[in-house]
């Protein structure tokens, strides 16, 4: 049984949709997703999410991701592992999310995510590159690009095609 370590934003949850949407509404502009190729958001835009329970307990999950993990409960030992910015009110928020969606999958929040695992699959380069993991699974966005390895595509059936097919299989190994 693997140790698995899964993101929550941009990973598990569209997070960058609805910052995006209020992004611009607030500023008038006409950002998109393309357009954010840095993790570090500019100060303004994590203005808008910063310290919000409710942006982040509205967040919807990405397509085949809820299934996806649950899928890899089933064989596997899967922490949900994510950061909240130091904030009381989001990291209440993110395991709300969590307990409501997925209620038998345990929370970590923390901004070190380098605690040993097997897998980490993960959209941030900084925490791809620092873990302690055998397998590092990066879940594209245009923010990390010019990572290496094993990338998979957001809201496609990436989970079960490329993450829990040959998790299973090496399992069965």
């Amino acid at each position: 049984m693997a140790k698995i370590l899964v993101d929550m934003d941009a990973v598990i949850v569209d997070f960058i949709s609805p910052l995006l949407t209020k992004y611009n509404n607030k500023y008038k502009a006409d950002l998109k997703v393309n357009d954010i190729t840095q993790w570090t958001l500019p100060k303004d835009m994590r203005a808008i999410y910063e310290d919000n329970y409710e942006f982040f307990l509205d967040l919807l999950p990405i397509p085949y991701a809820l299934d996806g993990v649950n899928h890899l409960k089933k064989y596997h030992d899967v922490l949900i592992c994510t950061d909240s910015g130091n904030s009381f009110n989001v990291a209440k928020a993110k395991v709300k999310w969590c307990k409501l969606r997925l209620p038998e999958i345990p929370v970590i929040i923390t901004n070190d995510k380098t605690m040993p695992c097997d897998v980490i699959i993960e959209d941030a380069p900084h925490h791809l590159d620092n873990a302690n993991a055998k397998l590092k699974i990066c879940v594209s966005w245009p923010w990390n690009e010019k990572m290496s390895g094993l990338r998979v595509i957001p809201g496609t059936n990436w989970w079960i095609d490329n993450v829990v097919n040959s998790l299973i299989t090496k399992a069965g190994s």
